[in-house]
């Protein structure tokens, strides 16, 4: 009897070696939980890495303003200044002799009055300065033609250089390039959008699953850009826009889960998150118990802040300014709407806030405007713009949701 004392564990193990120990309800969750921050770590190194580079493109963009505000430097001329020939090859300013000449041109008839003038000029100096010299008048006297010199477009006939009034063109595009000023523009605009997202997981049944029975329906966008054009091509652009997304849910099949309080409920499971559903009828779900849900309708709204680099080609009345760059979004809305039902009885749940939605994200954006200019402050314009999220809008979830969607949008900018 002792000996088989000494041998109890061995004959409770290979008793026992046939059967399986049953886990608790909570293995499963806090199993999830350990992966889950396992994936949250990889998102926090993806985020870093995105980081970096919106770090990379600020400070490309500030560059950027340096270099063009160094550039924006008014020039000492005036652009109503007339300019010689030869002045322009005698910036030392001396005078030519042909200030005394261009008064006087032998066949026109104001000959007579130049030396009128003269004349008087001559004994106003004498009077005033008796002790000077008296200048000398050239009235009356005969002027002959330099030989070898011809009259032309840009000489009289004496061969002196005329004034010239018209700049070469090269010099107009430097005097307008000197004189541009900086101004602000202000563009409100309403915009029709096509959303949609694409999805990434390691479960590809779940994205085939999600894509089945979600559907995108039309959704809008409002907003005022600020845009500072800092040369007659280039400017910066930033503002404020909210956006709305709508997506449509087919009927689906939950099934009950433990949540994070301990509750059994039901889990719905959408591309920007989930929710723990419990009816408030019938009696209390089990783990594993399922329920059909009629269609829902799922609701994302967003603030965004754009900035952006843009660059204008333009005309008299029409311009058309494209531009790239990144946007801050802050999702302030995720709910969800859903019917839940069974043979006696039917209720609408509305959910204010997913599970698995995180609160900001990155995305690149490029867009269009196309303006109008009804007069030098008013102009209409219409703007196509395309937006795609760098970084998942998701956490914890099944599959990571990265939206994207195309706006076509019109508006009314004020330069100011």
């Amino acid at each position: 009897m002792n000996k088989d004392l000494h041998d109890i564990d061995d004959l409770f193990r290979s008793g026992l070696d046939t059967y399986e120990v049953t886990p608790s309800a909570g293995v499963k969750e806090r199993l999830d939980a350990e992966l889950d921050k396992k994936d949250a770590e990889s998102y926090k190194k993806r985020l870093i890495g995105w980081k970096r580079t919106a770090l990379l493109l600020l400070l490309l963009l500030t560059g950027f303003i340096i270099y063009e505000t160094g550039l924006l430097k008014i020039g000492s001329g005036h652009p109503g200044k007339r300019t010689t020939d030869k002045q322009m090859n005698n910036p030392s300013g001396e005078k030519h002799e042909e200030t005394l000449q261009n008064n006087i041109v032998p066949g026109n008839t104001n000959d007579k009055a130049s030396n009128n003038d003269a004349s008087s000029y001559n004994k106003e100096a004498i009077k005033n300065n008796p002790e000077k010299e008296q200048p000398i008048s050239l009235a009356g006297v005969e002027k002959k033609e330099t030989p070898g010199i011809q009259p032309g477009p840009d000489k009289d006939i004496n061969g002196f250089l005329k004034t010239i009034d018209i700049l070469p063109a090269e010099k107009m595009k430097e005097k307008k390039r000197e004189f541009f000023k900086p101004f602000w523009m202000m563009t409100g605009f309403a915009s029709y959008d096509q959303a949609g997202y694409q999805l990434d997981s390691d479960e590809p049944s779940a994205i085939t699953s999600i894509k089945h029975r979600e559907a995108h329906e039309p959704s809008f966008s409002l907003g005022f850009l600020l845009t500072r054009q800092l040369t007659d091509r280039w400017g910066l652009q930033s503002g404020v826009v909210y956006t709305n997304t709508t997506i449509g849910m087919k009927p689906q099949k939950t099934y009950a889960f433990r949540d994070p309080t301990g509750d059994v409920a039901y889990k719905y499971i959408t591309s920007s998150g989930y929710a723990f559903i419990k009816p408030g009828f019938g009696t209390q779900p089990l783990v594993g118990d399922s329920l059909t849900t009629a269609e829902a309708k799922h609701t994302i709204e967003n603030i965004t802040v754009p900035l952006a680099i843009k660059y204008t080609v333009s005309d008299k009345k029409i311009s058309v300014t494209p531009g790239a760059g990144i946007e801050a979004n802050f999702i302030t809305k995720a709910n969800l709407e859903v019917e839940i039902s069974d043979t006696a009885n039917s209720e609408i749940v509305i959910i204010r806030k997913l599970n698995g939605t995180k609160s900001f994200y990155w995305s690149f954006v490029a867009d269009a405007e196309l303006r109008y200019n009804i007069n030098k402050k008013l102009s209409l314009t219409v703007r196509p713009v395309y937006r795609h999220a760098i970084s998942p809008i998701t956490k914890n979830n099944v599959v990571e949701t990265f939206p994207h969607s195309f706006g076509l949008g019109a508006g009314v900018t004020i330069k100011f």
